[in-house]
C-alpha cells in the first residue's frame, strides 16, 4: 500500500503520441507490483485496454488525456501530483511538448514532471538531442527527468491483443517498470532528491535534473 494515493496524468498537447499507450502500461507495471490502480480516461477516442472509473482507496490513479490543452486538461494537471509528457523523437513534436510543459508549470508548478521519448530509435538520436538542447535552454525540467521508450513491436501487437507489451517482450517495458519504481518512491514521500536518484540509475534517463 502506498502512504498517499498518488494522481498521475498522461498529458501533450499533441495527439498519437502515446499518451493512452504509456498510461496503459504503467498501470500495468504498478499492478504487477500488487499495487491498486484507479483508471480515468477522459480521451474520446477510449483506446485504452483499462475500463475507465474510479475507486476510493487505490494507491494510484491513472489519468489518459486527449491531445488538447483545454479545461478538462487542465483539471486534470491541477489533481495530479504526477504528470508523465510522451512526445515522439521528431522536430514537429518539439513545440507541442514545450507549450503543454509550459501549460503544466501554470497550472500546478508543485506536480512533478516526466518526460517520455516515446518510441525511440538510435537513427533518431539527432532530433532527440535538439529537443533535448531545447528543453536546456529553456529550463523547462529543472529537477526533473526524462526518460527514453525504445520503438518495439511488442507495445503495438499488446494493444491489439489487449494485454500488456510486457507479456509479448518482457525486455521491451523495462523503461517503464523503472518509471514505476520513480512514482512509488513519490507515493512514499520520498524527497525528489531520492526519486531524482532513482532516475538518474536507470539504464533509460536521458537527463535528470536537480530539485
Amino acid at each position: 500500500m502506498a502512504d498517499k494515493q498518488l494522481n498521475i496524468s498522461l498529458v501533450n498537447k499533441k495527439g498519437g503520441v502515446g499518451k493512452t499507450m504509456l498510461a496503459d502500461e504503467v498501470a500495468f507495471a504498478l499492478e504487477r507490483r500488487g499495487r491498486s490502480v484507479s483508471f480515468v480516461s477522459i480521451d474520446p477516442q477510449a483506446g485504452a485496454r483499462h475500463l475507465s472509473g474510479s475507486s476510493l482507496g487505490s494507491d494510484f490513479v491513472i489519468i489518459d488525456t486527449r491531445g488538447s490543452l483545454d479545461d478538462d486538461m487542465r483539471t486534470a494537471i491541477s489533481l495530479s501530483d504526477v504528470c508523465i509528457v510522451p512526445f515522439l523523437p521528431s522536430e514537429v513534436n518539439i513545440p507541442s511538448t514545450l507549450e503543454t510543459l509550459e501549460f503544466i508549470r501554470d497550472v500546478n508548478p508543485d506536480a512533478i514532471v516526466l518526460v517520455v521519448m516515446n518510441r525511440y530509435s538510435r537513427t533518431k538520436t539527432r532530433t532527440s538531442g535538439a529537443f533535448m538542447e531545447a528543453v536546456r535552454k529553456g529550463g523547462l525540467l529543472a529537477g526533473e527527468a526524462v526518460f527514453h521508450v525504445l520503438d518495439r513491436a511488442a507495445f503495438q501487437n499488446a494493444e491489439a491483443l489487449g494485454c500488456s507489451a510486457a507479456e509479448l517482450d518482457w525486455k521491451s517495458c523495462l523503461p517503464i517498470e523503472d518509471i514505476a519504481s520513480a512514482l512509488e518512491l513519490v507515493a512514499a514521500g520520498r524527497p525528489m532528491r531520492d526519486v531524482l536518484l532513482q532516475a538518474a540509475a536507470s539504464s533509460w534517463c536521458v537527463l535528470a535534473g536537480e530539485r
